[in-house]
């Protein structure tokens, strides 16, 4: 599964394995850096299929997904006007898309916003058979982010799902930290769990100008632990796999990447290491072509490329020769 952002504006440095941008904005510039991308084409108010097609096939040319419109059951979108579109409404109309489009595009069911009565009907409608993949959306704590979830992963096995936005839910009041630390390693270890699953990605790297009445807490991941942690795991996930020997232990983890625990100390457990000589809790991932550290204290990330050959003195303070990594140990 790809991990990265949402993105609304042209403020991030970093590449991330996956993005979501609208085809009207600027976060065509970070996001178009990305290895895999979905556009959502923005519209608001009561759509053209004419201009949608022509819109998705143009997006389609430079090898991105698309979502077919947002949130059709969100009064903001005034898809059907004055108000929101139907499931039946919007059905028919992803249809009239997808003739246009034929096989020039992989389009995207837009997930319905699950904050309003009947959004499951959006996700049982006949049409979304014709859907190459599902753009879903979940807010809140983590086990309500995977109940808003479940429908469309459960429901159909055969679509790929891309949770094109999840977050704490904007309006909520919360520590962004605090719900990071909580929520987002658990949710992408148990959307991993689906094949069907395809990518995540949280909404919003920074959202400029949110929706009229949100209050809350901002669900800006720059400068939080939440841009930390997804910058951590979207790194990592591009640096392959590898086999990993402690002093230890010797572990063969195939096609993922050892993240790893380190405290003063040694050895602890599968998977987790204490490392002699540091002073505060820092996470490590271990790939065939380098390693990754975070601090949750500090929130900075730094990705390591390396030739395969011993560590020494990875904590700093004579720690020796902790793993040897990469190859065939």
């Amino acid at each position: 599964m790809l991990v990265g952002f949402n993105f609304l504006e042209d403020s991030c440095p970093d590449t991330y394995p996956a993005s979501t941008f609208l085809d009207t904005g600027e976060g065509a510039v970070p996001g178009m850096r990305s290895g895999r991308v979905m556009v959502r084409i923005n519209v608001k108010g009561r759509p053209d299929p004419n201009d949608v097609a022509q819109r998705a096939k143009k997006w389609a040319r430079s090898g991105c997904r698309i979502q077919v419109l947002n949130e059709p059951n969100h009064p903001i979108e005034s898809l059907g006007g004055d108000r929101p579109m139907t499931a039946d409404e919007y059905g028919q109309f992803f249809r009239d898309v997808a003739v246009l489009v034929g096989d020039s595009a992989k389009l995207y069911w837009a997930g319905p916003s699950p904050g309003f009565l009947d959004w499951e009907d959006y996700l049982q409608h006949s049409a979304v058979k014709l859907a190459y993949g599902i753009s879903v959306h979940g807010y809140g704590q983590l086990q309500q982010i995977k109940d808003q979830l479940w429908p469309a992963i459960s429901g159909w096995p055969d679509k790929k799902i891309w949770v094109s936005e999840f977050n704490f839910g904007a309006g909520n009041q919360v520590e962004p930290n605090m719900w990071a630390f909580a929520t987002i390693r658990p949710l992408f270890d148990w959307l991993s769990t689906f094949p069907n699953v395809e990518a995540a990605t949280y909404f919003a790297y920074q959202w400029p100008n949110p929706d009229s009445g949100q209050g809350g807490t901002k669900v800006d991941a720059k400068g939080t632990a939440i841009e930390a942690i997804i910058k951590f795991e979207g790194l990592v996930k591009t640096l392959g796999p590898t086999n990993v020997k402690s002093q230890s232990e010797r572990k063969n983890i195939g096609q993922g990447f050892l993240k790893a625990k380190f405290l003063l100390g040694e050895f602890v457990e599968d998977g987790v290491y204490h490392l002699p000589g540091t002073q505060s809790e820092v996470q490590l991932a271990v790939a065939e072509r380098g390693y990754a550290t975070w601090s949750p204290r500090t929130n900075e990330v730094v990705v390591h490329l390396w030739d395969g050959r011993i560590f020494r003195d990875l904590g700093n303070r004579g720690s020796g020769t902790f793993l040897l990594v990469g190859g065939k140990p």
